[in-house]
Order: C-alpha cells, then sequence, then structure tokens
C-alpha cells in the first residue's frame, strides 16, 4: 500500500496567481515558507503548491503575500527533458486537496493594503503542456 499525503503550515511567499485555461479550468499557483528549527538556528524550506478549481479561487481570495495557511494534499514530481541543454529536470510540487486558516494577528487583515482581485491569466493549450505549473 503506498500513502501519498502532506500536511504543511507556513506563510504565502508572494500573492496567489490564478490561471484560467481556454477550457474554462483554473489553476491557483502560490509558495509556501515553512520554517524549522534546529538545535542553533531557524532553516526555512519553500514549497511550490497548486490548487485547483474552487480550492485555488478561495486561496486566491482569502490569502496573501505572509499570510498563514495549513495546506493538506499530495506531492507530484514532474519530470521533463530541458529543451536548451537536453539534460533531465525534475520538481516535486504540493498539490493541494484543502487548507485551513491559521491564526493571524488583528491588523493584517487586507483592508489595510489596497483591495485587488487576484492576478489571473488566460493560457491556451494543456494544462499538461505547463511544465512552471
Amino acid at each position: 500500500m503506498a500513502i501519498n499525503k502532506t500536511f504543511l503550515s507556513g506563510n504565502l511567499t508572494a500573492d496567489p496567481e490564478v490561471v484560467t485555461f481556454t477550457s474554462g479550468n483554473k489553476v491557483t499557483k502560490f509558495g509556501i515558507a515553512v520554517n524549522r528549527y534546529s538545535k542553533s538556528e531557524k532553516l526555512v524550506s519553500f514549497f511550490d503548491c497548486v490548487a485547483y478549481d474552487n480550492t485555488g479561487e478561495n486561496i486566491a481570495k482569502w490569502f496573501w503575500k505572509g499570510r498563514p495557511i495549513l495546506i493538506e494534499g499530495k506531492l507530484q514530481q514532474d519530470r521533463w527533458v530541458d529543451r536548451e541543454d537536453n539534460k533531465n529536470k525534475s520538481r516535486v510540487k504540493v498539490i493541494v486537496d484543502k487548507f485551513e486558516f491559521m491564526n493571524y494577528e488583528k491588523g493584517d487583515d487586507r483592508e489595510a493594503v489596497e483591495q485587488t482581485e487576484p492576478a489571473e491569466v488566460e493560457v491556451t493549450g494543456d494544462v499538461n503542456e505547463m511544465r512552471e505549473w
């Protein structure tokens, strides 16, 4: 039996980006920074995350750079051959299934920041062709 499940809590490294494909499907891309501690120092790990459809839209609506989040999802490894140097490349990202709000300080409300809609980009082509996602 194989299990592929991950839980991460951290802070968004940038505002989420929503991409709408010509098919109408939406994909939201964002990164989180997760702190961990050794005996003498704080270490930070960075994770690329992808959320689809309503999950992604809600993350884009309610989260922004610096906001804490708890995500539940699965790891996905993408593999490809680089067109420039013809070398094998690989990347692991988190496919987000669920998210939870984390505690945040009063005053972190986005009202204090200029209200903007999440960045949306329309893309033509198949989601499987989009290596950066």
